[in-house]
């Protein structure tokens, strides 16, 4: 629980990105700080998420996941729309962040499936999961470039080719990762039901 509602505070760190404009190093610093609260936050999540309802992890780390991509759809949409309003004061995005961190904090966590083993026994595991897992990890490291490349090419190519303000200040943005977001459902509800290798040998070549 600790580590949730750590997570997210310091993700909410991403609030002070554009007062630090010509600091680089306290930029470096509110990046790294960003950066531990996804790593503490993201991987916990999901596998709190997974532990709900056997024969349905699925359809339930897909409603994570897709509540995720929801809200990295309107992040520049939301960032840009605050950023206009209050002249470049973008504080404001640290106060959902507090918030979610309190209802988190008292909220009914689902119990461990089994108590925790040591973290020595973690870590010799890990070289076994590793392999047995590469061509999953090296897909993933692929598409996600290929996906986060055209993510970050949008401002740019909207400006060069002249399309509404809406699109350069996020609208883009959120169209192409809406429907990533909405497809993970379905994609959740098959793995259910499919053979999961299988599924993703297909879901690749689509």
């Amino acid at each position: 629980r600790l580590y949730l509602c750590g997570g997210l505070l310091l993700t909410g760190a991403a609030a002070w990105y554009a007062g630090a404009r010509g600091h680089l190093p306290l930029l470096a610093g509110l990046v790294i700080l960003v950066s531990i609260g996804s790593a503490a936050f993201h991987p916990l999540g999901t596998a709190l998420s997974g532990r709900i309802g056997a024969g349905r992890q699925g359809i339930i780390v897909a409603l994570f996941l897709c509540c995720g991509y929801i809200g990295y759809s309107l992040s520049q949409v939301i960032y840009s729309g605050i950023w206009h309003r209050w002249n470049g004061d973008t504080t404001w995005i640290f106060l959902p962040a507090v918030a979610m961190a309190i209802l988190l904090l008292f909220s009914p966590l689902p119990a461990p499936a089994a108590p925790p083993r040591p973290f020595g026994e973690n870590l010799r595991t890990v070289p076994v999961v590793f392999r047995r897992l590469l061509p999953l990890f090296v897909v993933s490291v692929l598409t996600g470039a290929a996906s986060m490349a055209v993510v970050f090419s949008f401002p740019e190519m909207m400006e060069l080719r002249l399309y509404p303000a809406w699109l350069r200040l996020g609208g883009a943005h959120l169209l192409y990762v809406i429907s990533a977001a909405v497809f993970m459902l379905p994609a959740g509800y098959l793995a259910d039901r499919w053979d999961q290798a299988r599924l993703l040998r297909w879901v690749q070549v689509v």
